[in-house]
């Protein structure tokens, strides 16, 4: 498999790989003497949503915000497309510098530092709202009726009740727009230098920008809490 994917990569991309290694399911290191890369091949999204996921990340990086840059191919085309053992969609990622943090390491600074990135992304996103990025409540996800039992009455109208309370909350472009879907703290690289590097915008959407500093927060909360201050205070002195 991997050998396959290192031939296709030489093939379609103007880089020459010399070594391609799995890192999850879907994402793979790839080393050449240009430097190392990062390449992701999954169906996970139709090919219009990951088209508009990656002009959206490009745009970002045009306009200096901390994301992997994305490589052409040489059709000039940012998404191509591979036949293993089924067609999927093929996204070349320049890496990102950094490291995930170790858990100790989640201060209030860290969070200072993320929070300022997260409010750039969202300022200059502005003026890219004509996208068709799908606004949240189109998510799969939230399609609790489907994936409720029907005997569990209760909590299907409770949770009917509560996506249509947020839906119907007042909307502007000071308090929604696009946003990143899915900061979780293992998709943030830091640097030596504490610069903050955002990755992996598959589940990007539109929705209320509170929703990507609560993602965070909660994340920091589930997985990075170390124990040594009450949790808490904790919470308060990040958020």
């Amino acid at each position: 498999m991997q050998e396959r994917i290192l031939q296709f990569l030489n093939k379609t991309y103007p880089i020459h790989f010399n070594n391609v290694e799995a890192v999850t399911n879907e994402m793979y290191r790839c080393q050449s003497i240009s430097g190392l890369f990062f390449v992701r091949i999954t169906n996970y999204k139709t090919y219009q949503e990951q088209l508009e996921e990656v002009n959206w990340t490009n745009y970002l990086y045009s306009q200096g915000i901390n994301v992997p840059m994305i490589v052409a191919s040489k059709n000039d085309s940012l998404i191509e497309k591979i036949m293993l053992d089924e067609e999927k969609r093929v996204v070349l990622f320049q890496a990102a510098s950094g490291i995930h943090l170790p858990r100790s390491k989640w201060n209030k600074t860290v969070f200072r530092n993320l929070g300022q990135q997260i409010g750039r992304m969202h300022r200059v996103s502005k003026e890219y709202m004509k996208s068709g990025i799908k606004h949240w409540y189109e998510s799969e996800e939230y399609d609790f009726l489907k994936y409720i039992p029907a005997k569990e009455k209760t909590i299907r109208e409770i949770a009917q009740v509560v996506l249509n309370d947020i839906k119907e909350l007042p909307q502007d472009n000071s308090n929604y727009g696009l946003i990143h879907g899915d900061l979780w703290l293992e998709n943030v690289l830091v640097d030596s230098n504490s610069k903050l590097t955002m990755i992996d915008f598959q589940d990007c959407e539109k929705h209320f920008y509170v929703y990507d500093l609560a993602v965070p927060i909660y994340s920091a909360l589930e997985f990075s809490f170390s124990g040594g201050e009450n949790i808490r205070d904790y919470e308060r002195s990040i958020t």
